[in-house]
């Protein structure tokens, strides 16, 4: 789970989907505060050494695109948590983000 805050958000949504599955052996690694590539790429790494998928709260639609592209290199799953739902909201609420990483 990567975060450029906390994570909390990223973990407890993680757990939540976890949850539904019998399989309740799965190691949640919280990795908060990416705020560069590189961290990313690590994180890409130990998922490849870890037969893992990633899960994502990053804000900057530039860290999310990175994060897309990062997954198509690896091919490796990953999995946008909040994007969506941020694009959705600006159109809705005909505003931009103002990137508030609480």
């Amino acid at each position: 789970m990567l975060s450029d805050s906390v994570g909390e958000t990223a973990e407890l949504l993680g757990k939540a989907a976890l949850s539904q599955f019998a399989n309740q052996d799965i190691k949640i690694q919280r990795i908060p505060y990416v705020d560069d590539e590189a961290t990313m790429v690590d994180a890409f790494n130990l998922a490849n050494e870890n037969n893992g998928i990633i899960a994502y709260t990053l804000v900057k639609p530039e860290f999310r695109q990175k994060m897309k592209d990062l997954s198509a290199q690896y091919n490796i799953k990953a999995i946008d948590l909040i994007g969506p739902l941020l694009e959705e909201l600006e159109q809705h609420l005909q505003e931009n983000l103002h990137f508030n990483l609480a």
